[in-house]
């Protein structure tokens, strides 16, 4: 969850980490790669202080996790919702599941989507697939099959183990796409291959990963 700094460079393009803010989320960075929680806070806070976007969203990280400091999930969001407003696709993905979750902020289904939305044209893979959720129940958008389609095979493209899964079953049931039951069973055993697990009408249970979702017989 928390931002290095190669990503954050790789997101905004910047190559240069001469400016102090930078060296200074660099050293929170270093602290936390070395276990030392509360230096890393602090390093990370005062980055986020000088605008840094990756030290606000870390900052944040740590309020979410009780990492370095005591738990506050409104800070935690508060975090989020600034870095995400700078431009970092994490924060805006975090924000989003604030939104969705209330925490730290009321219950808000259509920010949720909006946040993920965001983060997903910023290249989150989460992202993407989160909108491709909302898109498919109605969450904070108007359901529309076609489209949690496109999210969907936006994330698989990604090499996302459940949304290579969801485009198994999308094609499976034809949903936002035209049936295909050989197409399904073919991104499953993918979804399958790659540790997401799957039992139903196209095959036998590959792999029991505790966090993955089942997909019945109907």
């Amino acid at each position: 969850m928390f931002q290095v700094l190669g990503n954050f460079f790789s997101l905004f393009g910047k190559k240069d980490n001469t400016k102090e803010e930078e060296k200074i989320f660099a050293l929170g960075e270093k602290c936390r790669e070395e276990e030392k929680s509360n230096e890393a806070f602090e390093y990370y806070v005062k980055a986020a202080e000088m605008g840094h976007a990756a030290g606000i969203f870390n900052a944040g990280v740590c309020y979410s996790e009780g990492y370095g400091v005591e738990k506050d999930a409104r800070k935690a969001f508060e975090h989020f919702q600034k870095s995400a407003d700078i431009g970092l696709a994490s924060a805006s993905f975090y924000t989003g599941e604030c939104y969705h979750d209330g925490r730290g902020v009321d219950k808000n289904e259509q920010e949720a989507f909006k946040y993920y939305l965001k983060s997903a044209e910023l290249g989150h893979v989460e992202g993407s697939r989160k909108v491709g959720d909302c898109y498919k129940n109605g969450i904070g958008v108007e359901k529309n099959d076609s489209e949690a389609f496109k999210y969907y095979l936006k994330a698989a493209e990604q090499n996302n183990a459940e949304a290579i899964y969801d485009i198994g079953e999308c094609y499976g049931e034809g949903f936002g796409v035209e049936k295909d039951e050989d197409k399904a069973r073919t991104y499953m055993e993918k979804a399958g291959d790659m540790g997401f697990y799957y039992a139903n009408k196209y095959g036998e249970v590959r792999d029991l990963t505790p966090k993955c979702v089942e997909f019945f017989t109907k």
